[in-house]
């Protein structure tokens, strides 16, 4: 009788074990799958900048000039690849902050540039506001580009796959005294209630396809800064909200 009990519970234990490992299976090729569909938006576009630099220096007459521009857009591209990978890293194990006194209207700025090929050809324009009169944030600012070129590109999608002739998305900013605000609107679909509830979680994306790990990532790293990143739903289109602390450069510089 004990060696029967014993015998049914390694079994109920051996399928739990199995279990596990086909989840963990799962996830793994889910994961896989949404990495490969993210890399290859930048990298093909990183592609396209160099082909077309290279056919430009090749010209009879090349126009060198314009040839850097368009490497450095390709650049911009692998860069941002190299961030998505980062950004997974990040996720599966905690690093060290970086933190430096930056400016939030440059921190928007590279983000801008990151995402203004894929904003341009969607017709869709970025827009900033009251950006410059908002004091300096002690933060990795490396992580915080990460965070709103997540957004921005995450509204670019969304205008883009509603089939909108054209868009805006507008990034403005407020002083709350202990902590700064930064907001990035767009007037696209917007997010389901259904969706809006679990939106932060891991695997849970707005796209027909993507890894669904961004917006969880964005708000770990706004979180690591004693931050926090929240989704309010529009009348039209949808509004994220990235608070910081006010910067303490001043101090730590003295």
């Amino acid at each position: 009788m004990v060696s029967e009990r014993r015998r049914s519970q390694e079994q109920v234990q051996a399928q739990q074990t199995e279990l596990t490992h086909l989840q963990r299976l799962n996830i793994g090729s889910e994961m896989a799958s949404a990495l490969a569909h993210e890399l290859s938006q930048p990298l093909t576009a990183a592609m396209n900048y160099t082909l077309a630099a290279l056919r430009m220096i090749k010209a009879p007459d090349p126009d060198l000039e314009r040839a850097a521009e368009v490497l450095s857009k390709g650049i911009s591209q692998v860069e941002a690849a190299g961030q998505t990978v980062h950004g997974l890293r990040e996720f599966m194990q905690k690093s060290e902050l970086r933190l430096s006194r930056s400016r939030i209207d440059e921190t928007v700025e590279r983000a801008f540039h990151l995402v203004s090929a894929e904003a341009d050809a969607a017709h869709i324009d970025l827009r900033s506001v009251g950006l410059p009169a908002l004091p300096p944030v002690y933060v990795d600012q490396v992580r915080i580009v990460q965070v709103l070129v997540n957004l921005l590109r995450n509204a670019v999608q969304a205008i883009s796959e509603a089939k909108m002739a054209s868009g805006a998305i507008t990034v403005s900013g407020m002083d709350n005294g202990d902590l700064i605000e930064i907001s990035v609107a767009d007037a696209g679909p917007g997010i389901a209630a259904e969706v809006m509830v679990r939106l932060f979680l891991p695997f849970v994306s707005t796209k027909a396809s993507g890894m669904g790990l961004g917006l969880a990532i964005s708000k770990s790293i706004l979180e690591s800064h004693e931050g926090d990143l929240q989704a309010v739903a529009l009348p039209q289109g949808a509004r994220f909200k990235l608070t910081l602390p006010r910067s303490s450069a001043e101090i730590r510089d003295a």
